[in-house]
């Protein structure tokens, strides 16, 4: 830790440990959901928690819209049974596997390659970054679905018995269960054992592919063949993965130039040595950058990238430190820490949801006692309110895929004729939806 720049380094992570603590005490503290992703999660738990598949034809609500495998929502329902609130039991399943995967590397790192303290403290590089800052404390699959990815990564590259790659396709397999997008570990850890222990490699792929394989393949049939259907997006965004990985430029600049110059004094061998984190980093941006363009992606698609380049980052450092070059990383944790607390301040969020959740009671209570069966849309405190009150929500479609009101019309009209929906309320105000009415489609 000698050496002005790794001071530095030290002294920049201070506001940004401060940052994170106070946020993560704040949304774990916090009773009700925050944002509409965390309403759904509930929602799909829900489904669990009373004996149901949570799948279903999402164009024929009340279905409940699910893009996600099964493991996250079991989970969450299952932490629910034994006592936890849903809302702090999903947040707990992104927060504490993410902290844990990064504790799991960097004890791997510095087992194999050195690094000493510094590759700790470069492995929190990953909460200056939007993505891991924003997903760490809120309810989102993607925390423990790249938890699961870079812990069967590291299984499967430093393991060297037939149980450790076992277990290392289990894990990416449940990474997949979690997220369908998620094939660049097992994808990479291939291509990383390819000339030293290919068998291996191969051994380890072929059975996460044969245990997604056999998941899916009873998930469709127990489903009647509408699991795969609730997956797919549909491609709105054709040029978002070009803005996706001009994200990652715009900004961590500072910290790709690190990469650069340090990649840049590196001999042959020792790039050689460091292809096994690259190359997942960067096959990870690809398959994120790509998926991205399906409709309602955002930043949560660069996650498993960043928290991978932390780590990519660790073992640069133990293969060639460059403290000289430490202030450019310096730079990018102060400059991220700036970031991530201008444009991720929970309060105002949970503000605007208690109040929309409070009104929605008031409003649903009566409708709910009265045996009425109500669906609602763009209000995220009202489906909440629908959960405490013992109902799903069965509009959820509408904001998950942010659908236009021409697009909402017939779902809504769909619902009611199902005969499954007697109301359908919708708004801010909450205002009942009548076949042939306007839609008021400003968001909550």
């Amino acid at each position: 830790m000698s050496g002005r720049g790794p001071r530095a380094l030290a002294l920049a992570f201070a506001p940004l440990a401060v940052l994170c603590v106070a946020c993560w005490t704040f949304m774990l503290c916090l009773r009700g959901a925050q944002s509409f992703d965390e309403v759904q999660l509930a929602n799909l738990a829900w489904y669990w928690r009373h004996g149901l598949l949570p799948y279903g034809d999402p164009t024929q609500p009340p279905a409940p819209f699910n893009p996600y495998g099964p493991v996250c929502t079991w989970l969450i329902a299952a932490l629910t049974g034994i006592g936890l609130t849903p809302w702090l039991a999903m947040r707990l399943l992104a927060l504490a596997p993410t902290l844990g995967v990064l504790a799991l590397g960097v004890w791997a790192i510095r087992r194999h390659h050195g690094g000493g303290h510094m590759v700790l403290l470069l492995a929190g590089m990953a909460f200056a970054t939007r993505p891991v800052f924003w997903i760490a404390m809120r309810g989102r699959v993607d925390g423990l679905a790249t938890a699961l990815a870079v812990g069967g990564y590291l299984l499967g590259y430093y393991g060297q018995r037939r149980r450790s790659g076992l277990a290392a396709a289990l894990l990416m397999a449940g990474a997949t269960l979690t997220k369908a997008s998620m094939v660049a570990a097992p994808l990479a850890l291939a291509a990383a054992l390819a000339t030293t222990r290919r068998r291996r490699g191969l051994a380890v792929l072929g059975v996460w592919l044969a245990v997604v394989a056999a998941a899916v393949c009873w998930l469709q049939v127990a489903t009647h063949g509408v699991y795969l259907q609730g997956l797919q997006r549909p491609i709105s965004h054709p040029l978002r993965p070009f803005e996706m990985a001009f994200r990652t430029v715009t900004t961590t600049a500072p910290w790709l130039l690190w990469i650069l110059n340090v990649w840049r004094g590196l001999d042959r061998g020792q790039r050689r040595a460091c292809y096994v984190w690259c190359w997942y980093a960067w096959l990870a941006l690809l398959v994120g950058s790509i998926t991205s363009a399906a409709r309602g992606a955002s930043w949560n698609y660069l996650f498993e990238f960043y928290l991978v380049l932390t780590l990519c980052t660790a073992r640069l450092w133990a293969t060639r430190p460059a403290p000289r070059l430490a202030w450019l990383l310096a730079l990018q944790v102060v400059g991220g820490t700036i970031f991530v607390a201008v444009t991720e301040n929970p309060r105002p969020a949970a503000r605007t949801q208690t109040r929309l959740h409070r009104a929605a009671l008031e409003r649903l209570r009566p409708l709910v006692a009265a045996g009425r069966r109500v669906a609602v849309f763009h209000n995220a405190g009202a489906s909440e309110a629908l959960l405490e009150l013992g109902t799903p929500c069965g509009l959820d479609i509408a904001d998950g895929l942010a659908l236009t009101e021409a697009e909402v019309a017939p779902l809504a009209a769909a619902a009611l004729a199902s005969g499954r929906v007697d109301v359908v309320l919708h708004g801010p105000e909450l205002v009942e939806w009548r076949p042939g009415s306007a839609l008021s489609l400003a968001p909550d």
